[in-house]
């Protein structure tokens, strides 16, 4: 990190794995945040791929910093392995099969800040919802899809009118932050 440049207020990882064809996607919408965005970096976490992703990113995107694992360390020893490499106090990890608005750093640092929230996580526009293929990253999605458990502790989906925010149970793996210093707290390190 340049002498002058702040450090980041977030880091963002994302652990890939031969998930060449959803990098470039990705690493845009993480690298095209909306001005005024405190600062944040990117990690990809390569676990251990073998389709060339590692050094696409490596080449197409300088920007990120690169961390590469010989062997896949799965999705949660993958992000630990990981989180070793992040800078910042507040981390957002990231499935690389994902885009994200121009808001999404920002908006998680907010929500955690007016909730009081240890850990926050993101909209999750689903994929099989009609409203995916019209929303633009530029704009706010006017519906929030909420993820619970059901009582037979199966995940279900709601979608509700757009809210800054809304208490949940847990944190989707897909697109979360967590205040890093809480981890020790919680047996994580």
């Amino acid at each position: 990190m340049p002498a002058d440049e702040p450090p980041p207020v977030a880091s963002v990882i994302v652990l890939g794995y031969n998930g060449r064809r959803y990098a470039e996607a990705c690493v845009e919408s993480l690298l095209d945040q909306e001005p005024g965005t405190a600062p944040y970096e990117v990690i990809w976490a390569d676990n251990g791929s073998s389709d060339g992703s590692a050094d696409f990113v490596a080449e197409r995107f300088p920007a990120v910093r690169l961390i590469r694992f010989e062997l896949n360390l799965g999705y949660a020893g993958g992000n630990v392995r990981a989180l070793e490499h992040a800078r910042a106090r507040f981390v957002a990890f990231l499935n690389q099969d994902t885009i994200v608005g121009r808001r999404w750093v920002r908006g998680l640092l907010e929500a955690r800040e007016a909730a009081g929230a240890a850990a926050v996580h993101s909209n999750m526009i689903l994929p099989w919802e009609p409203c995916a293929s019209t929303w633009s990253r530029e704009e706010y999605h006017p519906h929030v899809h909420v993820a619970e458990l059901t009582r037979g502790g199966y995940v279900a989906y709601r979608r509700v009118p757009r809210v800054d925010w809304v208490p949940t149970l847990f944190v989707s793996g897909a697109g979360f932050m967590v205040d890093r210093d809480v981890l020790p707290e919680i047996g994580a390190r």
